[in-house]
C-alpha cells in the first residue's frame, strides 16, 4: 500500500546495483504488479518484486506526507485524423475489423476494434488470430502434451510458457499487429525464468517454420520447438567449459549491446572459479526480473544469446 513502512530483503546483485544494504527499511511511493518504488535513506528506487522478499510494517506517522514523485511529461505533438468507414467485418470476442477510406479514397488500411476500442491500425492484408482463440488452444495442447503452463499478457499482446522440466516452448500473439502468432524455444531457469532463443542461435537449432502460423499449425510447432529447446538447454550447458577469467576480455566486448544494469560487476563476480555459462545465466536472470516489456527481453536476450555463438559451443555438440 502506498505510503507504507517496508522491510525488503534483495539479492547480493541487486544490492550493488542499487547501492542499497539488505535487509533495509523505506515506504512504498508506487506500486504495480511488478514492481515497488521505495524511498530508502531520502533515495526513491525502483525494486523488482519477482527479486525480493518484502514485509509490510503498517503505516507511521508523518508518512502520509510522501507522495508519488511527479514525473514531468515531455512537450507531444499530436495530430487527429478522420477516416471513413468503407466496411466493417465482425468477429467473436467483441472485434471489428473496420476498412478505411480518407477523404473517400480506399486506402490499405483497416482499424482493428474490440468492444468499441481502437486497438490498432493495421494493413488490410493482417490476419486477425484472437488471443482467446490462441490461449483456447494452447491450454488444449498443453494439457494434452503434459506441459506445465505460465501466462503472461501485456495489453493486446499474450505470452504462453509451456515447459517440461527446464525446457519448452514460448508462444506469442498479438492483435494489435506487433507481433504474429509464433513459438519459440525457450529453456527455464528457477521454474520462473525464461530464456527465448532468438537472434542467429535459431538457425542451429530448428528448421525455422512458424512464420505465417495458425491456429491449426500449433501443435505441430509446439513438438518440433520443443525437441529443440533441448538442444537449445544443452548448448548453454556446454558454457560450463569455459572459465571466466580466460575469456574476461571477449566477454567485455560480447556485453557491451546489454544495458550495464544487466552487466555491472557480473565478471568481476565469476572472475576467479566461475565458468561463462554461470555469467550467462546470471545475466538472464537479471534481464528477466527487469520491469521491461518481454519484447525488450527477447531483444536483449537476443544479445546475450551472441556469447553461445561466440564460443563455439554449437560445433560441440
Amino acid at each position: 500500500m502506498l505510503n507504507e513502512r517496508v522491510r525488503v530483503e534483495v539479492p547480493d546483485w541487486l544490492r550493488k546495483a542499487k547501492n542499497i544494504i539488505s535487509p533495509a527499511t523505506g515506504v512504498v511511493v508506487w506500486e504495480t504488479d511488478k514492481a515497488v518504488l521505495l524511498e530508502i535513506d531520502n533515495r526513491k528506487i525502483w525494486l523488482p518484486k519477482s527479486q525480493i522478499k518484502i514485509e509490510y510494517l503498517g503505516y507511521t506517522p508523518g508518512a502520509s506526507n510522501t507522495k508519488p514523485i511527479k514525473l514531468n511529461k515531455p512537450h507531444v505533438e499530436k495530430l487527429r485524423v478522420e477516416f471513413e468507414v468503407e466496411g466493417t467485418i465482425k468477429h467473436k470476442y467483441g472485434y471489428e475489423e473496420k476498412l478505411l477510406r480518407f477523404r473517400g479514397r480506399k486506402t490499405k488500411y483497416k482499424a482493428i476494434v474490440k468492444d468499441g476500442r481502437l486497438v490498432a491500425i493495421v494493413s488490410r492484408r493482417y490476419k486477425l488470430i484472437p488471443n482467446e482463440d490462441v490461449r483456447k488452444e494452447v491450454l488444449k495442447l498443453a494439457f494434452e502434451k503434459g506441459f506445465q503452463v505460465a501466462e503472461r499478457h501485456s495489453l493486446w499482446r499474450l505470452y504462453f510458457f509451456l515447459c517440461k522440466g527446464d525446457t519448452g516452448v514460448m508462444v506469442s500473439n498479438s492483435v494489435d499487429g506487433s507481433i504474429a502468432l509464433r513459438v519459440d524455444a525457450v529453456v527455464s531457469l528457477d521454474g520462473d525464468v525464461f530464456i527465448p532463443a532468438t537472434g542467429n542461435i535459431v538457425q542451429n537449432i530448428y528448421r525455422k517454420h512458424t512464420e505465417n502460423l495458425k491456429i491449426a499449425g500449433l501443435s505441430e510447432a509446439i513438438d518440433e520447438v520443443y525437441e529443440a529447446s533441448k538442444k537449445f538447454r544443452s548448448l548453454i550447458d556446454g558454457l560450463f567449459k569455459y572459465k571466466v577469467r580466460d575469456y574476461s576480455e571477449q566477454l567485455k566486448t560480447l556485453l557491451e549491446p546489454l544495458p550495464e544494469i544487466y552487466t555491472k560487476g557480473v565478471i568481476s563476480r565469476f572472475y576467479a572459479s566461475g565458468t561463462i555459462k554461470d555469467l550467462f545465466e546470471e545475466i538472464a536472470r537479471r534481464i528477466w526480473a527487469s520491469n521491461t516489456e518481454i519484447e525488450t527481453k527477447r531483444a536483449y536476450y537476443r544479445h546475450l544469446n551472441n556469447i553461445i555463438l561466440a564460443m563455439g559451443v554449437v560445433d560441440l555438440i
